[in-house]
């Protein structure tokens, strides 16, 4: 079961339907002026993921994009999947659709950026 909370509300997605992240290398490389390469060696940054969450109830829903637009750290876990749980701020877009296949269920995403693990 996906958990998602800021604190204050904790939501029960029906599915973490997508989950991409992307990490920026620290590494760095110089060219200097007689053409030799320097390199400067670092470990790469936190995650930046996208999210998207599936609810069947619409006030759910508006309770989780609202969550998304506030300024709290938010904390999302996956039973089963370690490499999910994350705490986040969002960094990005929030977006909240009606899914048009079914014209019956919500899907929020949103762009964050880990902070750290629960």
């Amino acid at each position: 079961m996906t958990t998602i909370s800021d604190g204050t509300t904790t939501l029960h997605p029906v599915i973490w339907m997508d989950y991409e992240s992307t990490r920026q290398a620290g590494t760095r490389t110089h060219t200097l002026v007689s053409g030799a390469q320097a390199i400067t060696l670092a470990p790469a940054g936190p995650r930046r993921v996208r999210v998207a969450l599936l609810f069947d109830d619409e006030a759910a829903s508006v309770a989780c994009e609202t969550m998304h637009t506030g300024t709290a750290v938010i904390t999302i876990t996956e039973d089963g999947r370690p490499t999910h749980s994350m705490q986040y701020v969002v960094v990005g877009d929030i977006r909240r659709e009606l899914d048009k296949e079914t014209a019956a269920v919500w899907i929020v995403s949103a762009e964050v950026q880990e902070i750290g693990a629960p």
